[in-house]
């Protein structure tokens, strides 16, 4: 048997180890803090219609932009380049001007920025905004 403080140093070790892969991928583009409980998107109460809500967590999982060639302009398509390439980030950056696209070193494009700074309650029409941002994607680029 394993005391507490034993496993503490034994899950830090292992988290240390997979650290530079992690901030890259698409889990380590969701920013989560246990204290504030579920994102405001996983909520029950919050009235969103429900093909709405899963086109966004399709986002959120990876599933929409996942490396393959633009329809568009046949670059390869990453999250970053389906938000700019698509227009998404010039229709967000109209009601979101701090916005940016930059891949930063956690890989987080405009929408995962957005959804992140919105994750305890969300502002009036934000996730019918979030959700054209991505049909955009699905119009255009894929």
């Amino acid at each position: 048997m394993y005391s507490k403080e034993e496993l503490k140093a034994f899950i830090h070790k292992h988290i240390d180890s997979i650290e530079p892969f992690y901030p890259s991928t698409i889990a380590g583009s969701i920013e989560t803090k246990a204290s504030e409980g579920h994102h405001h998107l996983l909520r029950p109460n919050i009235d969103l219609d429900p093909k709405m809500r899963q086109t966004i967590l399709r986002w959120r999982c990876g599933n929409i932009a996942r490396h393959q060639s633009c329809k568009q302009c046949n670059q390869m398509l990453s999250r970053e380049h389906a938000v700019s390439c698509s227009g998404a980030f010039a229709y967000l950056k109209e009601f979101y001007p701090h916005v940016t696209n930059e891949s930063s070193d956690r890989g987080l494009c405009a929408i995962d920025q957005l959804l992140n700074e919105n994750r305890r309650t969300a502002p009036p029409n934000f996730y019918i905004e979030i959700n054209h941002a991505i049909s955009l994607i699905y119009e255009k680029c894929l």
